[in-house]
Order: C-alpha cells, then structure tokens, then sequence
C-alpha cells in the first residue's frame, strides 16, 4: 500500500509537472475525464496523436527539401496539425505550429526553419515524457 501511495504521488507530481511548464492543458484533462468508461483512453488518444503528428512533421519537413516550397499546402499540413494538437491538449506543440503559420505567412523562411526545429523539439520533449507517465499509470491496474 505504501508503494502504491508513492506511485500516486510521483504520477501526481509527474503530471502537474506537464501543466506547470505549460505541454498540456484542459483539452488532455478532458481526455483523463474519459477513462471512466473506458481505461487508458488518454494514452490510446495520445498513442495516436504521435504516430499521426510524427507523420505530419516529416511530411512538412520533406514539402521542405526542395524549393519552390508550396506554402498553401504547407501551411494546411501545419493547420492540420495544429487542429490535432489542440484537441489532445498539446499546448506548447499548438503554440509553436502558431509560430509556424504566421512565419510561412510572412515569407520567413530561415525563422521558420528555426522555429520548425523547435516544434520537433517540443514535440518530442512531450512525448518523451508522457510515455514514462502512462507506464506509470499502467503500473496502477490491478
């Protein structure tokens, strides 16, 4: 019993963690809402997000490789993304997409090359560090 309260305490801490740096907010607490009728669904959603969002970027980065770039179309992958992003709670991953879409706008390409390495690196720092909390969650079930 008194491992279990430390786990509860460490995935409590874990996850505040996500807010107070500002990765999630209350689109995934929506989401943990929904375990009650269905367990894990945040991490299923999640599991999701990444695979789909992983795709996206590589498909930005390869529209990417070779001018003329076509900015329309880049700029609808990023809104898709930015769509997905949103609704997983994914706020920093949302907030540099915005960066993204108002560089592309603007013609910025070398800033955006900077600001899209910072949303692969927001990106991946979110997954990085979801994937030890839902294994901690999954350490719970019975």
């Amino acid at each position: 019993m008194a491992d279990s309260n430390s786990l509860r305490n460490q995935i409590s801490t874990l996850r505040q963690s996500f807010f107070d740096e500002g990765m999630l907010d209350k689109h995934f607490v929506q989401l943990e809402e929904l375990e009650e009728e269905n367990p894990h669904f945040a991490e299923e959603v999640m599991t999701m997000f990444f695979r789909d969002s992983t795709k996206l970027i590589a498909t930005v980065e390869h529209a990417l490789q070779t001018p003329p770039y076509d900015l329309p179309q880049i700029d609808q992958y990023l809104h898709q993304l930015k769509g997905s992003s949103s609704s997983v709670g994914a706020a920093k991953v949302w907030s540099e997409i915005n960066k993204l879409r108002a560089l592309l706008k603007d013609g910025e390409m070398e800033r955006f090359w900077t600001q899209f390495f910072q949303l692969k690196n927001e990106h991946d720092k979110l997954k990085e560090n979801l994937g030890p909390y839902f294994q901690m969650l999954r350490q719970l079930d019975p």
